[in-house]
This record gives C-alpha cells, sequence and structure tokens, in this order.
C-alpha cells in the first residue's frame, strides 16, 4: 500500500501519462509468462508460439504518441521524455525498492554465517535467514526486468522518432540536407537513450544515497561510507582524465573516413579482371588495420601507450577491494577501542562493494554530449522539415492550363543560391498538355537538374513555376526495389492485370519476360543487381506508365538500350500514333538527336546553364511493328531444381568445420597466448584465495584492527593482480587479432573475392558478400577472440572454485554434479528456442534495413507516386516484428536470469546449511568450519552454478558468430578461376602484332541453356580496326569477356599472335590488353590511384598520359578541400575529437572499412593528389570516359578493346575520345563494341553478331552495300530513329 501511495504520489507530481506507468508497474511486477520457451521445447516453431503484439508496442500506435511543437527549444527532447515518464518513474521506484532489498540480503547473509562463530545460536535461525535469501533472491532478479523493460522502451520511442523522421521526406519535396533522413534508427537511439539514461541515472543517486543512509543506520555514522564514496570518485573520475592525457601526449590527430572496399570489389569486379587489379586488393588486405590507432605508433610509444593502459585498467579494476578497504579503515578508526566487532565490518564491506558498484555504474555510463548533440540537431533540422524555395506542384490538372510553366526562373543545389551553386539560369518555358519536350545539350550542363527542379527538388533562386497534375519521373539510374519485377511496377499500387499487361507490353518488355526464368515474378535483386541496364531502366518506364501520371519526366531513357528495343520504345511508348504516354505531357532529356523532330517543343541548354526554347511542329513516327495485343504476364513460377541445388550448396557447414576455419584464421599463436595466460590465472585465483582466507581467519581471532586492515590491504593486492591478468589477457588477444592475424582474415576473405570467378562472385550477391564480410572480419578479428577467452576464464574460475571447495570441506563438492545436472537441463531446456530466436532476430534485422534502403534509393518515386503510406506500412510492419523478436528475447532474458539466481541461491544455502549441520553434529573439524569458511564455500557454490551454466550454453552463445564464421568461410572456398600459374609467361614483347583469331570459339554461361557464343570463327589481322555490332544479346560483350578469359571457353580456342590464350597465366594475360569499358571503375582515392592502382608508372609516365588523353582541364581545375580539421590540442579537445570521431563511425555503422586521414595537413585537390570518391560522383560519364582512356594509353598495348565506351556520352565527346584513340592507336589492334552504328562506321571492317554467331563480316561499304543483310537493317534502322 505504501508503495503504491509513492507512485500515484510521483505520477501526480510529474504529472505523466497514468496509464503508461500502470502498464510498465504489471510489466515490471508479474511473472514472465513462459510458453514461449515452453512450445519451442517441445518442438512448435517460433512464429506459431509467439503472442501478438501488444497494441502499445505497435510502431504506429508509438508514432501516434510521439507529438511535438517545432517552435519549441529541444522539442525532440521534451517529446521523448514525455514518452519515456510515464514508464521510467515507476522504473525508478522500482530500483529504489531494490536497493533497500539488496541491504536486506547482506543483514540475511551476515546473520546466517554468524551461526558458525556461535555454537549456542539455534540452527534453526540460520536455516530461516537461508530460506529468506533464497526468497529475497527472486525479488532481486527484478532488477533484470527493469533493465530489459527500459531497453524496449528505448526501441520503442526510437521507432517512432524514426518514423516521424522518414514521413517528411515521403510527403513533401524540397527539403534542405534530405541526406539526414537517411541514416536509419542510429540517430533515434542516441537521443531516446541519452533521455533514457538521464532517469537512470537520477535511480542510481537515488540508490547511492540510500545504501549511505542504510549503511550509516547500521554501522552508526556515515564517515566510513563518504570515504568510501571519495575514493570511488576520484578513481572513476581520475582513470578516463588519465586517459585522455596518454592519448593527448602520445596520439596522432586523424580524421575517419569511410571506405566500402566491398562495394568496390563487387560493383567493379568485372573491371578488376579486366584489368588485372586484383593485387591492389590483396595489398590492403595485407595492408589495412581497422581503426584501433595502436598500429599507427612505432613500438616504443606503443610499449609506453600499453604499459600506461595496464596500470590505469588495474586502478580501475581495484575499486571495490579499495573502497572495501577505505571504509573498514574509516568504520575502525571511528570505533571505540577494545574487540572489533566481525559483523559489523562484514556489513560495511558488503555496503562499500554495493556503493562501489552503484558508482561504477553511473560513470560508466557517463554520455557522450557531442554525439546527443549532432544527433539532436539533426533530428530537430529533419523533424521541422525546412522546405526550399521551389516550383509549385499544388495545383491539379485544368483544360487550358499549361501543365508546365516557368518564367524567368533560376535553380539552385540548396539555398544558398550562390553563383558556384546555380546550374540553370532565367528558364521560361510553357508545356501545354499532351506535348512532347525534349530537353538537349552536352553532357554535365544541366539536362537532368531541369527535370529534378520541375519535380521540386531543386532550389528556386529567382523566378516563378508551376507544375500541374501529378508527376513521374523516370532517373537515368533508375533504383528498383528488392522484390519481383512485378512488385516494381505496382510499386505498391493494387493489381489491375489489363493494366499491367499494357504497361509491360509498352515498354517493350514482353521478350525479356519470356526469356526471364519466372516471368514477371523473377527476382530483380538488391537495387535491381539481378537484371542488365536496360532491363533496369524498362521496369521503372512501366512502373511510371502504370503509375498513370500526367506528366513524365524521362531522363535519357533509350541510351541503355539498343536501335532496335530505342525505336520499339519510340513507336510504343513516347511519339507513335498508338504510343502509351501519346496523349501525356512528355518532358525527355538526352545527348541524342534522335528524338528531336518528334518533339513539340526543343529546349537547348548550354554550359552556363541558359537555355534556348524552340517551338516546332513535330513529325509523325510510323509504326515499324504492328501494334500487337499485350498480353497478360504469367504468374511466377517457383524455382527450379537447379536453383534449389544452389540454395543447397550454400548451406553452412558442421561447427567442426567452423572452429577449423576460426583456427587456420587466428592460428596458434592465439591459442598458445591464452593457454599460458589462462594457467597463470588458475594457479594466481588459487593461491589468492587461500592468502585471503587465511588473513581472514587471523583477523577473526586476533579480532585486532591491524588483523583486519592486513585483510583488506591482501584483497586489494589480489584484486590489482586479477585486473592485471585480465587487462593482459585482453592486450594478447587484441595483439594477436590486429597484428597477426587481421592481415590472414582480410587476404583469405579478399584474396578468395577477386580470384573466384565472374559467375560465382554474382552467385553469392553484393549483399550477401558485403554482409558476410563486415561482420565475420570484426567477429574473427575481436570478437570470437574475446568470447573464446571469456569462456576459458569461466572454465578457470569453476576449477579454481572447486579447487577451493575441495580444500575446505570437501562434501560440499558434492553440489557440483547436482549443479551440472540443472545447468545442463536449462541449457538444453532453452537451446532449442534460442536457435530459433537468433536466427529470426537476423532475418528481421536485414528485413528492416532492407526496407529502409528501398525507401531511402525510392525517395522521389514514393514521393510523385504518393505511395508513402503504403511503404511506411512496409516499415512499421518491420519494426512491429522486429519489437516482437526483442520482447521474446527479454521474456527468455527474465526467465533465464530468475531460474539461474534461484537455482545458484538454493544450491548454496543447502551447502551452507549442511555444512552447520556437519559443525553441529560434530562430523567434523570444528574449527575448520568458522563463518571465514562458511563465507568462501557459500559464495564458491553462488557462482558454481551460473559458471556451469555459462559453460553448458558456451555454444549457444556462440551459435550466431558460428554463422558468421561460415559466412567468411564460404567466400574464401569459392572456385578459383582457371589462372595456369605454372603456364610459360610470353615473352615480354608479346603480343607484338595484336592478330587475334576464333577458332570455332563456344561459350557458355554458367546457369544458362543457351551458348553465348556458338561456333564463331574469325581472323583479325595486326593492327586491324574492327567494330562489333548487333542486337542487345547477340554477343557482342561476350567476345571481349572471352579474350580476357573472364568466362572461360567451352568449345574452341583464341590465338593472339599465334599463341592459345587458354595456356596463358590469366594474370599476365590480362595485363597485356588493354579495354575502356561503358562505364569506367573509378576507385575511392586520389587521381594519382585511378589512373595506376598497381603504381607502376612514373609521374612523368602520368602526367605524359594525362596530356595525351585531354584530361589536363580535369587533373587540374582546383575543387572544395574535404573539411579536414586542426589538431585538437588539450585534453578537452581530444575528448571532443575522439567523441566526434566514436559518434560519426557509429552513425554509419559497421558496414565501413575506415581510413585514417592526418589532421592538420591541407587537401591537395590539384593535379595527382586530387581526390576521388568512389564512383566518381562528381564526374560526368565523359569524364569518367577520359579517365579510361588514360589507363588505356598508360599500357600502350597491341590490343585494345572499346566495350561500348561512347554509348552515354554526347557526340562531341563521343568525336574526342574516338580522335584519341584514332591518333594513339593507330598501329593497334582495336575492336569496338558499340550498338550505334556511327560509332563503327570508320573501322577497316565490321563484325555483325546475331544469337551469338557470326552473321556478317566485311567493310563498312560492303555491309552497306548488301541491302539484304543484317547490318543494312540495323542501319536502316538507325537512320529511321535518326530522322
Amino acid at each position: 500500500m505504501a508503495a503504491t501511495a509513492m507512485l500515484h504520489a510521483a505520477l501526480v507530481a510529474t504529472g505523466v501519462d497514468r496509464s503508461a506507468a500502470w502498464s510498465a508497474v504489471r510489466q515490471i511486477a508479474f511473472v514472465v509468462p513462459c510458453e514461449i520457451v515452453h512450445g519451442c521445447y517441445r518442438g512448435a516453431k517460433l512464429a506459431d508460439v509467439l503472442p501478438p503484439l501488444a497494441t502499445r508496442w505497435q510502431a504506429a500506435t508509438a508514432g501516434s504518441e510521439f507529438t511535438y511543437d517545432p517552435t519549441q527549444r529541444f522539442f525532440v527532447v521534451r517529446a521523448v521524455a514525455r514518452m519515456a515518464a510515464g514508464p521510467m518513474v515507476p522504473a525508478i521506484l522500482a530500483e529504489q525498492l531494490l536497493a533497500v532489498a539488496a541491504h536486506g540480503d547482506a543483514l540475511l547473509a551476515g546473520a546466517a554465517l554468524a551461526a558458525f562463530d556461535e555454537p549456542t545460536a539455534p540452527a534453526w535461525r540460520a536455516v530461516l535467514c537461508l530460506a529468506a535469501l533464497v526468497a529475497a533472491d527472486v525479488l532481486q532478479v527484478q532488477s533484470v526486468r527493469v533493465g530489459n523493460w527500459q531497453r524496449l522502451e528505448i526501441q520503442r520511442i526510437a521507432t517512432a522518432v524514426e518514423l516521424a523522421v522518414m514521413r517528411a521526406p515521403l510527403r513533401h519535396s524540397g527539403l534542405e540536407g534530405e541526406h539526414s533522413y537517411w541514416l536509419g534508427d542510429h540517430y533515434p537511439r542516441v537521443v531516446v537513450g541519452t533521455v533514457v539514461s538521464m532517469f537512470g541515472h537520477v535511480s542510481l543517486l537515488c540508490s547511492a544515497a540510500l545504501t549511505v543512509l542504510m549503511a550509516s543506520h547500521a554501522a552508526g555514522g556515515s564517515a566510513h561510507m563518504v570515504a568510501a564514496a571519495a575514493a570511488i570518485a576520484a578513481v572513476q573520475i581520475g582513470v578516463p582524465l588519465a586517459r585522455l592525457a596518454l592519448d593527448c601526449a602520445t596520439a596522432w590527430c586523424f580524421a575517419l573516413q569511410p571506405y566500402d572496399i566491398i562495394d568496390e570489389i563487387c560493383t567493379g569486379i568485372t573491371s578488376i579482371k579486366m584489368f588485372a587489379w586484383e593485387e591492389r586488393y590483396l595489398e590492403w588486405a595485407r595492408d589495412y588495420h581497422d581503426d584501433d590507432g595502436e598500429h599507427m605508433y612505432s613500438w616504443p610509444v606503443r610499449a609506453v601507450r600499453s604499459a600506461v593502459s595496464l596500470v590505469l585498467t588495474v586502478a580501475l579494476g581495484s575499486v571495490r577491494p579499495l573502497s572495501a578497504l577505505v571504509a573498514v579503515r574509516a568504520f575502525l578508526r571511528a570505533a571505540p577501542p577494545g574487540s572489533v566487532d566481525a559483523q559489523a565490518v562484514f556489513q560495511v564491506q558488503r555496503q562499500a562493494q554495493t556503493l562501489s558498484a552503484q558508482i561504477e555504474q553511473l560513470a560508466s555510463s557517463a554520455v557522450n554530449w557531442h554525439a546527443f548533440g549532432d544527433a539532436n540537431r539533426i533530428l530537430e533540422h529533419s523533424l521541422r522539415a525546412p522546405r526550399m524555395p521551389t516550383v509549385d506542384r499544388s495545383a491539379a490538372a485544368a483544360d487550358g492550363a499549361p501543365a508546365i510553366a516557368l518564367r524567368g526562373c533560376a535553380f539552385a543545389w540548396g539555398t544558398g543560391g550562390a553563383a558556384e551553386a546555380t546550374v540553370l539560369r532565367d528558364i521560361s518555358l510553357a508545356v501545354q498538355p499532351g506535348q512532347l519536350v525534349v530537353v538537349t545539350g552536352n553532357v554535365a550542363v544541366g539536362k537532368s537538374s531541369l527535370l529534378l527542379a520541375l519535380c521540386s527538388e531543386l532550389a528556386l533562386v529567382h523566378g516563378s513555376g508551376c507544375v500541374r497534375g501529378r508527376v513521374a519521373l523516370v532517373a537515368q539510374r533508375a533504383p528498383l526495389i528488392a522484390g519481383t519485377v512485378r512488385d516494381n511496377i505496382l510499386f505498391g499500387a493494387e493489381l489491375d492485370a489489363p493494366r499491367l499487361a499494357a504497361a509491360i507490353h509498352a515498354c517493350a518488355l514482353d521478350a525479356d519476360l519470356k526469356r526471364l526464368p519466372h516471368g514477371d515474378g523473377t527476382p530483380v535483386g538488391l537495387r535491381g543487381e539481378a537484371v542488365s541496364g536496360g532491363q533496369r531502366m524498362r521496369v521503372a518506364l512501366a512502373r511510371a506508365v502504370y503509375a498513370d501520371a500526367d506528366i513524365y519526366l524521362l531522363d535519357d531513357p533509350l541510351a541503355a538500350v539498343d536501335a532496335t528495343v530505342a525505336r520499339e520504345l519510340t513507336t510504343r511508348l513516347l511519339a507513335g500514333p498508338c504510343a502509351a504516354l501519346r496523349a501525356k505531357t512528355r518532358v525527355l532529356a538526352t545527348s541524342s538527336a534522335a528524338l528531336l523532330p518528334f518533339a513539340d517543343i526543343v529546349v537547348a541548354v548550354d554550359a552556363d546553364g541558359h537555355a534556348t526554347v524552340t517551338a516546332q511542329t513535330p513529325a509523325e513516327v510510323a509504326p515499324s511493328i504492328a501494334p500487337d495485343e499485350p498480353s497478360a504476364p504469367d504468374e511466377p513460377a517457383a524455382p527450379d531444381s537447379a536453383q534449389k541445388r544452389v540454395a543447397d550448396d550454400e548451406s553452412p557447414g558442421s561447427t567442426y568445420d567452423a572452429l577449423r576455419h576460426l583456427l587456420k584464421m587466428s592460428g596458434v599463436s592465439l591459442a598458445v597466448a591464452m593457454t599460458g595466460l589462462l594457467a597463470m590465472d588458475f594457479v594466481g585465483s588459487l593461491k589468492a584465495q587461500t592468502w585471503l582466507q587465511q588473513s581472514l581467519r587471523a583477523a577473526r581471532q586476533s579480532q585486532t584492527v591491524a588483523a583486519h586492515l592486513r585483510y583488506y590491504q591482501l584483497g586489494l593486492a589480489v584484486g590489482a593482480f586479477r585486473a592485471a591478468i585480465r587487462e593482459i589477457e585482453s592486450q594478447s588477444t587484441a595483439f594477436v587479432g590486429h597484428q597477426l592475424s587481421e592481415h590472414r582474415i582480410n587476404g583469405a576473405f579478399i584474396g578468395g573475392l577477386v580470384r573466384a570467378p565472374l559467375a560465382a562472385v554474382e552467385l553469392q550477391g553484393h549483399g550477401a558478400i558485403a554482409a558476410s564480410y563486415y561482420s565475420s572480419s570484426d567477429a574473427l578479428r575481436a570478437i570470437i577472440p574475446r568470447m573464446l577467452s571469456l569462456e576459458a576464464t569461466q572454465l578457470v574460475g569453476l576449477a579454481s572454485a572447486l579447487a577451493h571447495t575441495w580444500h575446505i570441506a570437501p562434501v560440499a563438492v558434492l553440489a557440483a554434479p547436482v549443479a551440472a545436472v540443472a545447468a545442463l537441463s536449462f541449457g538444453a531446456w532453452s537451446d532449442s528456442f534460442a536457435r530459433q530466436l537468433s536466427d529470426a532476430a537476423v532475418a528481421t534485422e536485414a528485413h528492416a534495413t532492407h526496407t529502409r534502403k528501398a525507401i531511402a534509393d525510392n525517395a522521389l518515386p514514393i514521393r510523385l507516386h504518393r505511395r508513402a503510406p503504403f511503404f511506411l506500412r512496409r516499415l512499421e510492419h518491420a519494426a512491429d516484428r522486429r519489437m516482437q523478436i526483442q520482447i521474446a528475447e527479454v521474456q527468455t532474458s527474465d526467465m533465464e536470469v530468475a531460474l539461474r539466481r534461484v537455482i545458484s541461491t538454493s544450491v548454496a544455502s543447502a551447502v551452507l546449511g549442511g555444512m552447520l549441520a556437519w559443525q553441529r553434529l560434530a562430523l567434523g573439524d570444528p574449527a575448520r568450519l568458522s563463518s571465514v569458511e562458511a563465507d568462501s564455500v557459500f559464495s564458491a557454490c553462488q557462482v558454481m552454478f551460473p559458471l556451469l551454466t555459462a559453460i553448458a550454453t558456451a555454444g549457444k552463445r556462440l551459435l550466431p558468430f558460428m554463422a558468421v564464421v561460415h559466412a567468411h568461410r564460404r567466400v574464401t572456398l569459392l572456385p578459383r578461376e582457371e589462372t595456369q600459374p605454372h603456364a610459360p609467361a610470353p615473352p615480354a614483347s608479346w603480343p607484338a602484332t595484336g592478330a587475334i583469331v576464333f577458332d570455332d570459339y563456344a561459350l557458355r554461361y554458367p546457369g544458362q541453356k543457351h551458348r553465348a557464343l556458338d561456333g564463331v570463327s574469325l581472323a583479325i589481322a595486326g593492327g586491324e580496326k574492327i567494330g562489333v555490332v548487333g542486337r542487345t544479346g547477340a554477343g557482342k560483350s561476350s567476345l571481349a569477356k572471352a579474350l580476357f578469359r573472364v568466362v572461360e571457353g567451352e568449345a574452341g580456342r583464341i590465338l593472339i599472335d599465334g599463341r592459345d590464350i587458354a595456356h596463358i597465366p590469366l594474370h599476365e594475360l590480362r595485363a597485356r590488353l588493354a579495354v575502356i569499358p561503358q562505364d569506367p571503375l573509378l576507385l575511392h582515392g586520389s587521381l594519382r590511384d585511378n589512373l595506376d592502382p598497381l603504381h607502376q608508372h612514373t609521374v612523368e609516365e602520368l602526367w605524359a598520359a594525362i596530356i595525351r588523353a585531354q584530361l589536363v582541364e580535369l587533373a587540374t581545375r582546383t575543387e572544395p578541400a574535404d573539411p579536414v580539421a586542426d589538431p585538437p590540442t588539450g585534453l578537452l579537445a581530444m575528448l571532443t575529437r575522439k567523441q566526434r570521431e566514436s559518434s560519426h563511425k557509429s552513425a554509419w555503422g559497421s558496414a565501413w572499412c575506415w581510413r585514417r586521414v592526418r589532421l592538420g595537413v591541407p587537401g591537395l585537390q590539384r593535379g595527382l593528389d586530387k581526390w576521388i570518391a568512389f564512383g566518381g560522383r562528381s564526374y560526368s560519364i565523359g569524364q569518367r570516359q577520359l579517365v579510361g582512356l588514360c589507363r588505356a594509353l598508360l599500357r600502350e598495348r597491341s590490343i585494345l578493346v572499346l566495350d561500348e565506351a561512347t554509348a552515354n556520352v554526347d557526340a562531341a565527346a563521343d568525336k574526342a575520345i574516338h580522335s584519341v584513340i584514332a591518333r594513339e592507336f593507330r598501329n593497334s589492334t582495336v575492336l569496338t563494341i558499340a550498338h550505334r552504328l556511327d560509332t563503327v562506321l570508320a573501322s577497316d571492317r565490321i563484325v555483325v553478331m546475331d544469337n551469338g554467331r557470326v552473321a556478317q563480316v566485311g567493310s563498312p561499304a560492303a555491309l552497306v552495300a548488301d541491302t539484304n543483310g543484317l547490318f543494312a537493317r540495323l542501319l536502316r534502322d538507325s537512320q529511321h530513329e535518326c530522322s
């Protein structure tokens, strides 16, 4: 009743939500139901026994509770505090009651132990105390429930904040700093966790005050507890300050840069193989160390840092025995002279240790204020959703009103309006409904920016603009969601089969869906990586057509397809008499002139961002193919047996295989180091316990102050020794993991990845490979060795406890078998459920991450298609599933902790009762069974069952990490390419002439029924210029892959200068050829790293190639340097730098490698040191192609392959690139693969491919003269399109 009155008064005083508070009381106070664990133990599946999620925990409910006023200061913190106050107030009161109960535990234990020193005291009193102690431990278990409740509340409120943040960019365009919306739940968890921790700090301070008051009441004064608190605070504050001083004195000043090595490899795996760059990544794997900082120092500095760190760790680990020594010393000095009250000293010791634990917990939960401040500012900015001035899209389509009206508009990226940020100037445009507008211009002049401006994504600097009606945008690099083709076309809309069939037909996807294994039910992979670029573009077009918008904005949709498909898209979709979008307003940006005749308005954008608008009468498009009736897509087919076999092959191996792989990666050094340290720990612990027991017994017998102080001084020394052993174990494990094993772990993974065949890498999937590396590298290097060390330490602790118990009371060791049976039964009971729960948690987290990434990648289409409710429901469903799994984990944890605590205390109490009976019945030596020995045995038996349980359930804890080891092992065991390392290398001058012969060559991609190349026979003379053309899928690019042996041939052979390339070492073959791919891979690094990744050329050679490739302007252009901070000075600055670095790394997550860049060194942004981010996002397609051309010039090979190298560039860039190639490679054999026929008309001969065979070979004039040939038909289609 008193507790209820206190809670009611607290709720009234704080004004919190009473319903939430009483819900928290019910959750904390009542016993957890065990239906989940019991059901899974009996063989039921997890999905069948998980209870439905209560309304309070659902994401939609939590989102509705999160209300805020953006006009207030710290409105996010206020809103979070309001949501957290209801459940946290009863949690604080519960923790105070538990603190009082902990004081009762010490009194009960002391009363039970006193019976051993008082033979005349009734034994039944001790037995009652032991029974009450078991009951009190059941109450103490509630502290775990309180902590788990707080975890669930943090997750619930963070989910609510995340949903509130993501609603804004899904519903509103033109938001400033939109990139800050897509970092998941990291920033919400930082803010919510900090606010909830404030409640925890209040609770800990109250608990510490209660401990001091209770100890003062029991001991008759508070001076000793004040002294203990001062000693604890001095250590807890001094050690972190000392660590900062150490960092300030020795640390180098670095900034962190994220580097996604796996994304770079998986995205550019074809280029990496063709350029023979595998050694670059193997060298990175040998040299890379994760961001621990220690490897940056010389060995003397590292030794000093390790020694100082050891001293500080020992000081921190000795805080509990130090607090006991200070408290007992102060108590004994204040006590009246005479004999010492052993019972009072025991109580002072227990209370000092309790106070030490509370202050230690308070100190360890210190808030990273910089991380909190950054997170709060980002969330406030996101929730305020400041919008840039943009064109008005609020008006609906209306008859007689222009669909698009721009008057003197200037657009810029951001709201600054600076001259360098303005990309479009003085744009005036009026478009009537149903008109076709073609926006043309060179590369990087702002064509795509104009489309984004019409979507309200660019800031309107001046002028006025209006867009009437619903808008659909198809970007040049169209993002897809992870799902099937049908899922991407529907995009959350209801299925309308006729409309879906019409959209598929209009986008020329009919034939593609027939070739795909499951039709429109075929998965497209993460971000559409499982389909080709042309198919990805047409799926995005079909999505836009299915949305039935009023205005369509298309960013060069024909660049990714060949002439035939482009013709079909023009006829069926864009401008034909029966085109699906004939009656819609269409704005199409392109570098090609093919569609200009059919446009109503032509907008020509120049390099300064000005536009010239020309109105004209459009030409009619004659249909080349009669419009077929669209057929309804087939239902998704079931996976075939081949896919099932692939899934079976990817099943993980046994635990033995995982352990063997772990030993192979870690080496024997880790096992040797751990064995030696554990043996030292065991011997030291056993001796220390014996000395402590003897010292305490002497103190109890002499009853002098000096004897008691000697015991506590010895306890301080033993605590320091144990802390030192633990720190040495930690440093040894870290040293072995970072310095001896990391290069082996990285090298095995990266080596297996870059040396595997291309098909094997594609089969694994980009996302799966990235998840495997970024989880397994850290686990193998640090987490698993630490866990194995912890398990071994627990084994040593168990052996030490058994040996010590045997030394005191051999009969007490009989408790070990009982505890072992209970531990094994307990582990078997929960093991089945733990496996299911672990798998479900991993799958749920992956699903939530994929959902969030899909929404982030497709935010603009979601806004334009008005699909925000659908995708928010998907995110809420993922959050609900994650919360459901976490509640099940919490319930299981509560139950396990409760059972473990009750069993351990019951076993220890039974042993203590048996020892008391043994003493009272005079069956043993009474002199050996004092309270000292009884206390030692009681403590040993209390830890015996938890240690046995931990050892019995070690497999369960290591189970998730075994899956990580299997993921790492699977990549290292990928099949290797047939490299022929022992084959004789060709002479250094090979190939001298560049003559190529395809002799009845055939090639088949893995898993495909039909050959990509079938019986190709072709002879190419040295120095000849060959053009290769054909329809999509004809086998053009397969010729290049065959030449570089990216895919091994099935029959026939290829000869270069008379040598069969199948008998040449693979690395040598690729290094002797040159290639310029369609989308050159730009690496994360400097311009020098991109031009010469293997560092084989001098600076003079690099600049000569830059000049010849006409790349001088790009290389010498000054760009804004990356923001690099000044070197921090002083303790506070060092703390700032470390906290910001930590928060930055946490925000990006573990899916990155981290480069350290020295602070204070100016960023060199010119010349060869110009920094290029991965993918070259700030460079146009033409500029990237110039980088690829420069690489080819550096190689100076006699064979050059151009694989669609100028497909995505404008006519001027195409002409410039080919003029350089004609001049610099005039004596080389050049194979130009292209779908634009004008690119190859200047070749000596043209090879026309069709269905993997050579259909025609001849000079351009001869092929044009053959009017019935395939080349002539392709040429007519191309000329018809251009006309």
